[in-house]
């Protein structure tokens, strides 16, 4: 990813909604993007001239750059949540995984 400026990370926090999520894990609410989304319902912002899906762009925020091609999951399986604490890395196996695991896919 194009290294973040200040002026992304202003940007990017000014589209997070921190206070209204009907979405809740482990007690808390999620904090939703509320910015432009994918038809899948992730979060996406423009970084220089490249769209970047919202959590990435909160994990690297947060903890720094995502090496190996790894996937930043949600443990909330909110895809507009961008809390850094809601999000984890992992392969794509680990994903599917993970949605095995919560009876999000069959088979």
């Amino acid at each position: 990813m194009n290294i973040l400026t200040q002026k992304d990370i202003v940007r990017f926090w000014g589209k997070v909604d921190k206070e209204k999520s009907t979405t809740f894990y482990n007690g808390t609410r999620c904090w939703e993007w509320v910015g432009r989304h994918t038809a899948k319902g992730y979060g996406q912002m423009d970084v220089g001239s490249l769209g970047k899906q919202a959590h990435r762009i909160s994990w690297i925020i947060a903890y720094g750059e995502i090496h190996g091609g790894l996937f930043v999951c949600h443990h909330c399986d909110n895809p507009a949540c961008v809390r850094p604490n809601r999000l984890f890395l992992g392969t794509n196996q680990d994903n599917m995984n993970d949605m095995k695991m919560k009876g999000r896919k069959i088979g």
